[in-house]
């Protein structure tokens, strides 16, 4: 066991770990630690099975911390105590990748569903027209619950529940991923998905752990419901012109009332590129919040929901 790794990531810039479990109450704190100039940031290490449990895999997302520094695939991670001293939680040698299995067509429709899907693998698909969508399901176990990943190598992708009581959307862009879990139900479930995107998009979905998962075909479903209002979505900022160290809230509104919105922000200067701001959950009346401080210069932003964008607004530091 080791106190630090270092390495390169997938294309859909994310890795897999092995970490042990505590071996009492104190919690393990992960550091992404910038390549060059050896800056980071910390976050709770939350792993996923219980105190003096057995060692397990953690997901890393890279492109979340330094995708819009150049430094593409490229990570070094250290994991220590709340105490601040170095911890030997970490195993050297990665688990190998999840197997990947391409998803078949047709699967267009919600009788065309791909499945059920098996546990521990990344199934593989891809947007290739615009109105292309990809139906996928899988049975989880009574008293169980499972992970959902959906990851995206190019472009954007959202997976919209089908069971939403039971199951969040997920969304995720080019080099980032979105993890949901299953709520526990005192039956067997089957959760179905709705997944779709931008023209060229290439995703991968995977549920886990295998244990949780039934593998019984399903029947076919009842006719589709009839279609949503067209979507719509905007935003606005409280005020245009901040001060430098001051603060901006921005505010918007989708015609939706559940799911989440993703916020976009560029900075004005030459050569800055469009980042993920902020996640944020839609409100039951269809309304979202950001508020953040401004002190690395003008900046716009736009907020997107579902493939569909709102305009985009300024905001200039004096």
């Amino acid at each position: 066991m080791t106190a630090a790794v270092a390495g390169c990531a997938d294309p859909y810039n994310s890795l897999r770990i092995y970490v042990r479990e505590p071996t009492d109450s104190t919690a393990y704190s992960l550091a992404y630690l910038n390549p060059d100039n050896g800056s980071s940031s910390t976050t709770t290490l939350t792993t996923p099975g219980v105190v003096g449990g057995p060692t397990q895999y953690f997901l890393v997302s890279v492109a979340e911390y330094w995708k819009d520094e150049g430094l593409n695939c490229r990570y070094s991670l250290k994991v220590t105590n709340t105490a601040g001293g170095a911890t030997d939680a970490i195993d050297p040698t990665p688990p190998a990748m999840a197997p990947v299995v391409n998803l078949t067509e047709p699967n267009d429709l919600e009788s065309q569903a791909n499945g059920p899907l098996t546990g521990d693998v990344d199934f593989a698909g891809a947007i290739e027209t615009s109105n292309d969508a990809d139906y996928v399901y899988f049975q989880v176990k009574a008293n169980m619950a499972a992970n959902v990943r959906l990851s995206v190598a190019a472009g954007q992708a959202d997976a919209d529940s089908l069971n939403y009581n039971y199951l969040s959307d997920l969304s995720a862009s080019a080099g980032y991923y979105d993890l949901e879990s299953t709520k526990v139900s005192s039956s067997d479930q089957t959760f179905k998905l709705k997944i779709t995107g931008t023209v060229g998009t290439t995703y991968r979905i995977m549920v886990s752990p295998a244990s949780s998962l039934g593998t019984t075909p399903v029947a076919p479903p009842p006719p589709p419901p009839p279609p949503a209002k067209k979507l719509k979505i905007t935003l606005k900022a409280n005020k245009y012109l901040v001060s430098r160290g001051g603060f901006v809230t921005l505010k918007g509104r989708v015609n939706r009332s559940r799911g989440k919105v993703k916020i976009y922000q560029k900075l004005t200067r030459r050569g800055s590129r469009w980042v993920v701001e902020a996640s944020k959950c839609i409100s039951p009346t269809g309304r979202f919040r950001h508020r953040e401080d401004v002190r690395s210069g003008s900046r716009r932003y736009i907020a997107c929901y579902k493939g569909k964008c709102s305009k985009t607004i300024l905001v200039r530091m004096r």
